[in-house]
């Protein structure tokens, strides 16, 4: 049987868990702001952390570098280099 997503926040907007398989993820956010695209300062994760995004609308995407496993309320992306998520329009 294949893993379920975890369920939606009960009303809140929509996420991200992103779950560290080794030390070093990187997780960036792409902002849009006066027509210039730009990163912010990634948040580095060691081996087994969790960080949680909520998708506001201010942000373009995220960018997660390194071996991590992705979930939303859509399911579950497994990203091994590098995994480009853009939040859902």
């Amino acid at each position: 049987m294949a893993p379920q997503p975890p369920p939606p926040l009960a009303g809140g907007p929509p996420y991200l868990i992103i779950k560290a398989l080794e030390d070093g993820v990187s997780v960036s956010t792409i902002e849009l702001s006066d027509g210039i695209r730009g990163t912010t300062m990634p948040e580095r994760l060691r081996a087994g952390e969790v960080f949680v995004l909520f998708l506001d609308g201010r942000v373009q995407g995220y960018k997660i570098q390194g071996n991590a496993e992705v979930y939303s309320q859509f399911g579950k992306v497994e990203g091994t280099a590098r995994t480009i998520v853009e939040p859902p329009r």
